[in-house]
């Protein structure tokens, strides 16, 4: 009879300890700026294919800024569910994102788990930035701080 009662009080301090720890898992939740502190002019995007390797794809994305008081550094861009650094370039600013690549990796599959040490993961698209054919995400720092602002309207250069 003292078993089940010893049991009983256990679940329930695990109960307890799992329910106080879910509420403190911080939130991951991105906040956009409603309006960002720079002007963008236009986003372009132009989809490319290899002519060397064939399979080779992706996409370039041209950002060009008509005013930029607070001098924010463009740090990356968030487009169809990939990531891109943005650079500076002559005329404004640009990205490359490859979608696809022919670079065939050499996986070692082994039942020695340590023998596959050497693997490396396959990059898959970032979902959580995916929204929809003509939107992208530009990461911006401002005094230090990462900011996030969504831009909707992206014109598509033909090849």
């Amino acid at each position: 009879m003292r078993y089940p009662i010893v049991f009983v009080f256990l679940c329930g301090i695990v109960t307890i300890g799992c329910s106080v720890s879910k509420s403190k898992v911080p939130n991951t939740e991105l906040v956009f700026q409603n309006k960002a502190s720079f002007v963008v002019e236009t986003v372009q995007f132009q989809p490319w294919i290899s002519d060397i390797n064939g399979n080779d794809s992706g996409y370039h994305i041209y950002i060009t800024i008509s005013e930029n008081k607070n001098q924010v550094t463009l740090s990356r861009i968030y487009f169809k569910g990939f990531i891109a650094k943005i650079q500076v370039g002559k005329k404004g600013y640009f990205a490359s994102i490859q979608t696809s690549s022919t670079d065939e990796a050499d996986l070692i599959m082994s039942e020695n788990q340590n023998d596959e040490y050497g693997n490396i993961p396959i990059q898959l698209p970032n979902n959580q930035f995916n929204f929809g054919e003509n939107t992208c995400v530009i990461t911006y720092i401002e005094n230090g701080e990462v900011k996030y602002f969504e831009y909707p309207n992206m014109i598509k250069k033909e090849l």
